[in-house]
């Protein structure tokens, strides 16, 4: 293949490898700065084009590398959606990684005002109330395309009903920059890319 894999890829491949006893997950020798500065990422696992894990972070707390093989190996293996991925899946897995970036909380105090602050296809939005939180990437909106079934489909992923509000939500929207595998591309993946 004359298409290279790129680092965010090939840390997530890594990791997922070593947690699967195939090899010693080693980074891949690269001169991005930005794999050594606190980043978050999501790590999406498909085989056939059908979603197999998808974990992240949206709040940077760790190195973006770090983040990225922590993200893959909970992806792969931890998912509560999915069994964990075996070695014979290992070679047929499609890994995207979407860097999250333009992390804005927003002060909401309904639904209605979130819709207004929300942009189809650009924002993924994080929902929190006390410990509990679950988020969707921009992606999402492929599925639910309009900001009512966005927001209620992320309420529902949160375990709540599609029209629940609290006065003490926390929303934050933010953006992503998609890197998928071109050894192995998801084929709702091939060719996209998102900011």
């Amino acid at each position: 293949m004359s298409e290279s894999v790129h680092p965010y890829v090939a840390i997530a491949r890594g990791a997922i490898a070593a947690e699967l006893g195939l090899r010693t997950h080693v980074p891949p020798m690269v001169d991005d700065i930005d794999l050594h500065r606190r980043g978050s990422s999501f790590v999406r696992l498909s085989i056939d084009g059908q979603l197999r894990g998808s974990l992240g972070t949206v709040r940077p707390f760790r190195s973006l590398a770090a983040d990225i093989a922590e993200n893959a190996v909970n992806s792969a293996f931890h998912d509560p959606r999915f069994a964990p991925i075996t070695r014979d899946e290992f070679e047929r897995i499609a890994i995207e990684v979407a860097i999250v970036t333009n992390i804005e909380p927003l002060t909401v105090h309904s639904q209605l005002e979130l819709f207004d602050h929300l942009r189809p296809n650009i924002d993924g939005l994080l929902l929190e109330r006390g410990s509990k939180h679950a988020s969707f990437m921009p992606t999402a909106w492929r599925t639910a395309p309009t900001k009512a079934a966005f927001v209620s489909g992320l309420l529902r992923k949160a375990g709540r009903p599609g029209n629940f509000w609290a006065d003490d939500i926390r929303a934050t929207r933010f953006q992503t920059r998609i890197y998928g595998d071109p050894i192995r591309p998801a084929k709702e993946l091939v060719g996209s890319v998102a900011n």
